[in-house]
């Protein structure tokens, strides 16, 4: 995912399993290549999946993460 972001680009998680986010930020916080952003990270589109889950009234998890561009 690092390599396919330009520098600055944003990777969105969004996930209703917490297993499964919680290995993506234990990932995440090993990895120099990305910054989590924690603040309004602007509107961000809503997946059919996403939409399932609100009307099953699950709990939903996301992670907003920004490529760290390498220092030349």
């Amino acid at each position: 995912i690092h390599r396919a972001l330009v520098p600055g680009g944003l990777f969105r998680v969004v996930t209703d399993d917490a297993d499964y986010f919680r290995s993506i930020q234990s990932l995440v916080s090993q990895s120099p290549e990305f910054n989590r952003i924690t603040g309004p990270a602007g509107p961000h589109p809503i997946s059919t999946f996403e939409k399932r889950f609100r009307e099953k009234e699950k709990e939903i998890y996301r992670l907003v993460l920004q490529n760290v561009s390498p220092v030349t």
